[in-house]
């Protein structure tokens, strides 16, 4: 497979992520895909309602609100390892600045990685939901 076909495949398996994601009402706040760092990437998702719930707070004028808890995904693709980390409780008008680690673990490749990404999300939002 040449490079431009490569890097094509990638991306669209981590689109097709963030739209599962989405139909299960999960905001994906940030989504880096790192193709040439050995197919690394990271996603930060939030529970919508939540997100929705802040964002109109937000437009009321009510800025003492706090934000939505947010779960981090990142796969390093050289180390193959998965890290699941939690946000600090957001404090408000600011996002996520420090995070905890939940899991980590070393899988034996990308797809795995998304495999399990997407099963620890649904789980952590089942948690919250």
């Amino acid at each position: 497979m040449d490079s431009c076909a490569s890097a094509l495949e990638f991306n669209e398996r981590l689109f097709q992520l963030t739209k599962d994601l989405a139909d299960a009402s999960l905001v994906v706040e940030r989504l880096e895909c790192h193709w040439g760092h050995f197919g690394s990437w990271l996603i930060e998702v939030s529970l919508k309602d939540r997100c929705d719930a802040y964002g109109s707070a937000l437009l009321e004028g009510q800025y003492d609100v706090l934000g939505p808890s947010v779960l981090r995904c990142s796969w390093d693709g050289r180390d193959r390892k998965i890290s699941l980390s939690k946000a600090s409780p957001n404090v408000p008008l600011s996002g996520p600045t420090g995070y905890t680690e939940l899991e980590s673990k070393v899988l034996n490749n990308f797809e795995k990685s998304i495999t399990f990404s997407r099963a620890a999300i649904l789980e952590w939002s089942a948690t919250l939901g």
